[in-house]
């Protein structure tokens, strides 16, 4: 059984009532975390995912904002490769605000959503 908590038109919360302290992030009715304690952990895949003329990955700014008035800490993505092959990419999410970069992604419906795009260098990556 679970709880839907809605934070806005665009983000929503949905808590796992086996696990104390975690739960789904929906935006714009996808899935796109979970937060676990004060971590938010998210899955890419390096293929469709990864932005190359940037050399990182990017999170929707309502995203993080969200994250922030939630007070979760950390973001931690877990890459995966065209090969399966999965790594750890971590970072504290002050981070994103100060080092990352301003993309602006449109979504199909021609919906601009502004993200922040982080260099993998600004994360801890464990193999």
């Amino acid at each position: 059984m679970s709880s839907l908590v809605e934070f806005s038109d665009e983000i929503e919360l949905q808590k796992d009532e086996l696990f104390d302290d975690e739960y789904m992030v929906i935006y714009k009715g996808l899935q796109v975390g979970r937060i676990v304690k004060d971590t938010y952990i998210t899955k890419r895949n390096k293929y469709v995912h990864y932005f190359r003329i940037f050399n990182g990955y990017a999170i929707s700014l309502s995203v993080l904002n969200f994250l922030k008035m939630r007070n979760v800490r950390k973001v931690i993505i877990i890459e995966r490769a065209d090969n399966g092959k999965e790594r750890l990419l971590k970072s504290e999410l002050k981070t994103w605000f100060d080092k990352g970069v301003t993309y602006r992604f449109t979504f199909p419906d021609g919906t601009i959503d502004p993200q922040l795009v982080l260099h993998v260098m600004h994360m801890k990556i464990e193999e």
